[in-house]
């Protein structure tokens, strides 16, 4: 199993990126949520932390900026009826706004993820929030109010993918009310773009 790269971005595409550590000669492509699309750009090293996802037909690699986030994602992956993908993008409403949902109870922030409907947020919300009450990883987090995600992220992770910087403001400026979760933002951002 997989649990660490570290080297240089070589590619970035649809929230995947190709890593390709040095002296091996092999380009591993990794899914990783916004938070870490955000921070790399193509030439610079990267670090992070794999879940290697084995199933019957596939392999894939997912990427995270620490192990709190992978170990968050790991629980994600528990609950019945979510898959990489949707803990992927459930990760990319971010760890902070995820966490106080779950422990508020509030199935519409959930829900504003692809692939997560009103039964699949429920769940979530009951397995969950039973391992969040206690002293887990994230006890810092809990003083923050839900917020929608701010244009400023919006705008950090298009610049990494490598837009132009003022481009990408005047096109998140006009972005919609309608796009409620930062995956459909980012998203809406790159169609206009």
């Amino acid at each position: 199993m997989l649990s660490y790269i570290h080297g240089p971005v070589v590619h970035i595409f649809d929230s995947k990126l190709t890593v390709t550590p040095e002296g091996i000669g092999l380009g591993y492509e990794v899914l990783c949520p916004v938070s870490v699309l955000s921070m790399v750009r193509i030439g610079e090293s990267v670090e992070l932390f794999l879940h290697h996802h084995i199933t019957d037909v596939s392999q894939t690699l997912f990427g995270f900026g620490s192990a709190d986030e992978r170990l968050f994602f790991r629980k994600l992956l528990k609950v019945d009826g979510v898959g990489g993908k949707t803990a992927l993008s459930l990760l990319n409403l971010g760890m902070r706004q995820l966490v106080l949902a779950i422990e508020k109870g509030d199935e519409k922030v959930l829900s504003g993820a692809n692939g997560v409907g009103k039964k699949t947020a429920l769940k979530i919300i009951v397995e969950l929030k039973k391992e969040l009450s206690g002293d887990m990883l994230f006890a810092d987090e809990k003083q923050v109010a839900l917020a929608p995600p701010h244009h400023v992220q919006i705008i950090d992770t298009l610049v990494g993918m490598g837009y132009d910087k003022a481009t990408v403001q005047k096109t998140v400026s006009r972005m919609p009310d309608s796009q409620t979760s930062l995956q459909d933002q980012v998203v809406w951002a790159i169609k206009q773009l």
